[in-house]
């Protein structure tokens, strides 16, 4: 597959999750619905399809499909559940793109744990060469016990990982980076690392060289968050620039109490930048502790904080 078609899959299928999946040439779907569907017209579409389909209980599977999408083209993930859900359909009746919808709805509710069981089941109707079972084996992967918390899951999600590979490196790395996001915001720092080994694309690094450093403070660990940050290659070609690098080990170093090394860190950051939040935080902290500034650095200072963080 393509670069350019499995992106256009991933976003298809991340944005409006049915659209891949149910064409909404319906018979008992009036025209007027269709078009709408068709021009992206979601919210409208599913007002007319539920005024169209009333009452819901007597409306078929498939029409209750074609209003699901309606209702995930903008993002009414509760919508998408109840239609779905409505009447509980038996099994022999549910076609693989009923468990991909739910899943996706499932999981956006914020319930992991159904929207897991879902998509599983939708890989279980998995016709051979389709785009959108990457997608839905890419949402299991950035969807695994792992993220909650429970032990023993990092080597069947690595394995995992390896095997989406096979059908697209693209999709591989943006999962394995979305992974290692939700691992650093929870404080999971080796599980970051192990995540990220995995990304092949060098310009992943722009976005990712923090996380593991990210990973160690959210912990509490901020003496070893420095040390990680301070091993950073900053000569690479995805290296963050100086000013980004600065404004993350700034607080860092305040943070451990080492108010030299903060001071010639809040100076060098404000010889390259006075805007932003970072620029702010130097100036006041070398102002407030009445750290030496010659003139033109008292002149950045204030600017920084007459700016007030702007970018």
């Amino acid at each position: 597959m393509s670069r350019a078609l499995l992106l256009g899959v991933v976003c298809l299928s991340l944005a409006q999750p049915a659209a891949a999946l149910t064409s909404p040439s319906r018979a008992a779907v009036p025209d007027s619905i269709q078009d709408q569907l068709r021009a992206g017209r979601y919210w409208k579409a599913s007002v007319g399809l539920r005024a169209h389909l009333d009452p819901l209980a007597l409306a078929g599977l498939q029409d209750r499909l074609v209003l699901a999408q309606a209702e995930a083209g903008w993002k009414n993930w509760a919508g998408v559940v109840e239609v779905l859900e409505f009447g509980a359909p038996q099994d022999q009746e549910e076609p693989g793109e009923y468990w991909y919808l739910l899943g996706v709805a499932r999981e956006q509710l914020g319930d992991r744990a159904a929207g897991r069981e879902a998509l599983e089941r939708y890989l279980a109707h998995e016709v051979p060469g389709d785009p959108v079972a990457l997608v839905a084996r890419s949402r299991l992967l950035r969807n695994p016990d792992l993220a909650d918390g429970q032990v023993g899951a990092l080597p069947d999600v690595l394995r995992g990982l390896q095997e989406l590979r096979i059908g697209s490196p693209v999709l591989a790395d943006w999962t394995a980076l979305e992974l290692a996001a939700e691992l650093s915001r929870t404080g999971r720092p080796e599980e970051t690392a192990q995540v990220l080994d995995l990304v092949v694309g060098a310009a992943s690094g722009r976005t990712s060289w923090s996380w593991v450093a990210d990973a160690w403070a959210v912990q509490g660990d901020t003496a070893e968050a420095l040390r990680v940050l301070e091993a950073v290659d900053r000569d690479g070609p995805a290296s963050p620039s100086q000013a980004t690098f600065l404004g993350k080990v700034l607080p860092l170093r305040l943070a451990v109490g080492d108010s030299a090394a903060a001071a010639r860190t809040a100076r060098e950051l404000l010889a390259l930048t006075t805007r932003g939040a970072s620029a702010t935080q130097a100036a006041r902290f070398l102002i407030e502790n009445e750290h030496p500034l010659d003139g033109d650095g008292h002149a950045r200072a204030a600017l920084a904080l007459g700016r007030g963080g702007e970018d």
